[in-house]
């Protein structure tokens, strides 16, 4: 589903520093909540339609909402991301907007690079229009855990000695735990986000996403 401005029919995009939807074309402002899509798909309460686009270098795979072109994969860097097809996909229950912008971004990771003196000056000069926002989708799991164990052991008393058996039992409920559902992100990387805060999860609208890639659940 795209949405296009109510005013100018022009594209739109959404600001994480407002946390509104912004027009490219007239600036026109809008909650997500109160944007309807323009039909290229239908959509149910547990399905979307999404572009999904590809890499002709890596294989990855990425949505992007939104009607401007795709960029360069986030996975590799390489420019060659073509669009493959529209896609029916799960509707996530919630998501977690993004809260600062790619300027923002940058700015922090320049500052950071600067006070490395061995990273590459071309890393260090990234070009805020090669940085694109990314959503990765988690499953929220939970689970009960019951466990048991036996150990043994040995009292000595004066010269004399026994041996002796602990048993302990127990069991543990784990709940709102985030897992990664995408196997293209590494672990290591997605390990470096976490923790999230469930308090940020907002009820799921497709606008929140537009200019930005998602990843695909697998």
């Amino acid at each position: 589903m795209i949405t296009r401005c109510p005013n100018c029919a022009g594209s739109m995009r959404f600001n994480p520093g407002r946390q509104m939807v912004v027009c490219i074309n007239c600036g026109n402002e809008y909650l997500p909540e109160t944007l309807v899509g323009n039909e290229e798909g239908t959509d149910s309460d547990n399905k979307m339609d999404c572009r999904v686009y590809i890499c002709d270098h890596c294989g990855g795979e990425i949505i992007f909402n939104g009607t401007e072109g795709s960029g360069n994969c986030v996975y590799c860097g390489n420019p060659s991301v073509v669009f493959s097809r529209i896609s029916k996909t799960m509707r996530p229950d919630g998501i977690i907007p993004f809260s600062i912008s790619e300027e923002d971004a940058v700015r922090s990771l320049r500052e950071s690079l600067s006070k490395r003196p061995f990273v590459p000056s071309k890393i260090k000069n990234i070009n805020v229009e090669y940085v694109r926002g990314i959503y990765i989708p988690y499953w929220i799991s939970g689970c009960t855990i019951k466990g048991s164990a036996v150990a043994t052991g040995t009292v000595r008393v004066g010269k004399r000695s026994r041996t002796v058996y602990y048993g302990r039992a127990g069991r543990m409920r784990i709940s709102g735990l985030p897992i990664d559902a995408s196997t293209m992100l590494p672990d290591e990387i997605s390990s470096k986000l976490e923790p999230f805060g469930n308090e940020e999860i907002r009820k799921f609208n497709d606008n929140y996403l537009m200019g930005f890639y998602s990843d695909m659940s697998d």
